[in-house]
């Protein structure tokens, strides 16, 4: 998806992203290592063709995952593929009813990337860093913090070994 870029440090950036659609499929767990591939598959059925227009759709990256705690001490995953962009103005309808066609609207991130396998715990940690470094630098009160809500970002195949690119993410809020 589209996203400019509003400041950089070393150790993020702060992006703002274009509306865009995306398929989303929602489960809540424990954990997202648990829930991962019941999440993928149906979302990979549908960029295969199983959907309305029995239509086969470039796979994107990154792969999305928004992660909230619920008040069921439970955690809320909800994992997302971009649509590209000759199908953002007509997706086509998934047959799955797990999967939902949804609209983001203009919002801005800030970004940490970091390299390396990424898993639940090793994610947590990197947004934790991303969370004291924003409030170190003066940040605090303008984002949403991680235990509220936070994304993260993946972009390789799962059999790409180095050079791995991993992100997360923490919502700007205005002040």
């Amino acid at each position: 998806p589209k996203f400019e870029v509003r400041s950089k440090t070393e150790h993020y950036e702060l992006r703002c992203y274009q509306p865009s659609k995306w398929i989303s499929v929602t489960m809540e767990g424990k954990s997202s290592e648990a829930l991962k591939q019941s999440m993928f598959w149906p979302m990979f059925r549908y960029i295969s063709g199983n959907n309305d227009q029995k239509q086969k759709i470039k796979m994107t990256v990154p792969v999305t995952t928004v992660i909230k705690p619920t008040l069921e001490n439970t955690t809320s995953y909800t994992m997302s593929f971009y649509i590209p962009k000759s199908h953002q103005a007509n997706p086509p309808t998934p047959r799955d009813n797990k999967i939902k066609v949804i609209d983001h609207p203009k919002s801005c991130y800030w970004v940490h990337s970091f390299g390396g396998w990424a898993n639940e715990r090793k994610n947590r940690m990197e947004v934790k860093m991303l969370e004291k470094l924003l409030k170190k630098d003066g940040h605090n009160g303008h984002f949403v913090p991680h235990k509220k809500l936070y994304i993260t970002a993946g972009y390789d195949d799962p059999m790409k070994m180095f050079e791995r690119h991993n992100e997360v993410m923490l919502k700007w809020v205005k002040h």
